[in-house]
């Protein structure tokens, strides 16, 4: 078994809906993928908004650099719009595509690992 570790950049609606599926899901994920999900870092805007009970304070930052940058994320998921990361896996999406965002994201994490979704 193997650990995807992904940073998250933009933490409002969607990314916290996305921290929500892969807390309630982890079970299903892993045994889909045949590993686990293991988010590193999380970047936000907005330091005085709630983040609400799936986002560990300890993985917040407020300066997405320091997730694009961070050695240990194999995976950035951007959900905030406009940041680049040349060289590096990034998925990103808008707000008009969340499902279809959320289905590249296991697609990719699936080839990541090299076994195939059911």
């Amino acid at each position: 078994m193997r650990n995807i570790r992904i940073g998250l950049i933009g933490c409002g609606v969607v990314g916290q809906g996305i921290m929500r599926l892969l807390k309630e899901n982890a079970a299903s994920i892993e045994a889909r993928l045949g590993g686990t999900i293991e988010v590193r870092r999380i970047a936000a805007r907005n330091p005085s908004k709630d983040r609400g009970p799936y986002v560990p304070a300890e993985l917040l930052t407020y300066d997405p650099a320091e997730v694009v940058d961070d050695p240990s994320v194999e995976l950035l998921v951007e959900v905030a719009g406009g940041v680049a990361a040349a060289g590096r896996r990034l998925i990103t999406e808008d707000w008009a595509a969340t499902i279809v965002g959320l289905t590249l994201l296991l697609l990719t994490l699936a080839g990541v690992i090299g076994k195939g979704m059911v």
